[in-house]
């Protein structure tokens, strides 16, 4: 469906909910590649495992239908690990079956995640193995829940839901899911105060989600590949790394580690990074340094010869690289005009948690550095106290 917004007509779909938004991708990609990730298995001729649009859904009614017919519904779960195709199909069955996801940041001391899922009400929680102590130190508080689900046993859950699918039993893919419908309880860094927890529907990312690619009006196509780096368990992260990719058909990456940024883009060949300021100052002191050990490289600028030092550079980006989109805080200057200097667009936005995140964003177009966009289609800004 085209929607108009500053007179350019964008195609976003019409769906309402993420479970519309899931279907709808998946009735669109089939068998393209949706996710790639490491391969903890591989070797180094196949160092990823890649899963198509229809591996995933497989995988989320599987998974929901193991959680159904073991009583985990109408309630609220956890999710404590790193980033993992098993935390983003836990997520999305959480939220298919209108389970709300409440994700948690794995880094803060169990006192912390205690209280937030005593104040989320959560009843049960996946969490991955290395992460086990700290759900170990959270049971020993205080925050007892009916059901932990280890992650490492996923294929399980999977295998079992498969076999009850198999014997006709469809109670979580006939879950109906409206739009007002809370979809997860995301708690806030707590900056300006004590966490608070952020209640976004199916609406809310889907509606935000849509009115930033609006505004950003790029030309994203399924060739497109996301390189996710941020945690998921952030709202930027979820909306800009997940549900923007899938409302393109657009393949998302995942990092091994921010250690091995450097390398994975290299293999992976992604075309939009979505970062921080703090992950492109690092890239930016990463491409300097290199610059500076290469005797090539310095030899060649010393002579003006900038464009073919520039496209090397590119390619150890993996050489498709056409976006960069960074929020949070402001991104130095001279980091931005680095990237622009390799034909990368550095896009910019500003968002909070409880705006489900992206309030705005600039435009694919924009030449401007240094300016958080305009308000996204759909969103109201107002200025106060200036």
């Amino acid at each position: 469906m085209k929607k108009k917004y500053k007179d350019v007509y964008y195609d976003v779909p019409d769906v309402k909910t993420i479970k519309e938004l899931v279907i709808h991708g998946v009735g669109e990609g089939k068998d393209q590649p949706l996710f790639m990730y490491d391969n903890v298995n591989g070797t180094k001729d196949n160092p990823f495992i890649t899963k198509t649009f229809n591996d995933v859904w497989h995988d989320i009614n599987c998974l929901g239908t193991y959680m159904f017919a073991h009583g985990i519904k109408d309630c609220n779960v956890a999710i404590i690990g790193e980033n993992s195709y098993e935390w983003i199909i836990s997520f999305f069955a959480n939220l298919l079956g209108k389970i709300v996801s409440v994700p948690l940041d794995p880094k803060l001391p169990a006192e912390d995640l205690a209280v937030q899922l005593n104040e989320g009400e959560c009843k049960a929680i996946f969490y991955s193995e290395y992460y086990a102590p700290t759900v170990e130190k959270i049971k020993e508080i205080g925050a007892p829940m009916d059901t932990y689900l280890y992650i490492p046993d996923f294929q399980k859950y999977i295998d079992e839901g498969e076999k009850l699918l198999a014997d006709g039993y469809t109670e979580y893919k006939d879950v109906v899911v409206s739009p007002d419908d809370l979809a997860t309880i995301v708690f806030t860094s707590g900056t300006t105060g004590n966490p608070k927890g952020a209640m976004l529907t199916h609406s809310n990312f889907v509606k935000d989600a849509n009115g930033a690619l609006q505004t950003f009006n790029a030309d994203l196509t399924e060739k497109d590949a996301f390189l996710t780096v941020l945690p998921l368990f952030h709202a930027f992260s979820f909306t800009a790394n997940l549900i923007c990719p899938m409302v393109e058909g657009c393949e998302m990456q995942f990092v091994e580690s921010l250690r091995t940024v450097g390398r994975d883009m290299k293999i992976l060949k992604p075309s939009v990074l979505c970062s921080v300021p703090l992950l492109c100052e690092k890239l930016y002191d990463k491409i300097q340094d290199g610059l500076n050990k290469s005797k090539i490289a310095r030899f060649l600028l010393a002579i003006g010869l900038r464009g073919p030092v520039m496209h090397m550079v590119f390619l150890k980006l993996g050489g498709r690289l056409r976006f960069m989109i960074t929020g949070g805080a402001p991104c130095p200057r001279h980091v931005l005009e680095c990237f622009r200097r390799l034909h990368v667009k550095c896009v910019e936005g500003y968002g909070l948690t409880e705006c489900s995140p992206v309030v705005s964003v600039t435009s694919a177009d924009c030449t401007a550095i240094g300016t958080i966009g305009k308000p996204c289609a759909g969103v109201e800004v107002r200025l106060a106290d200036v």
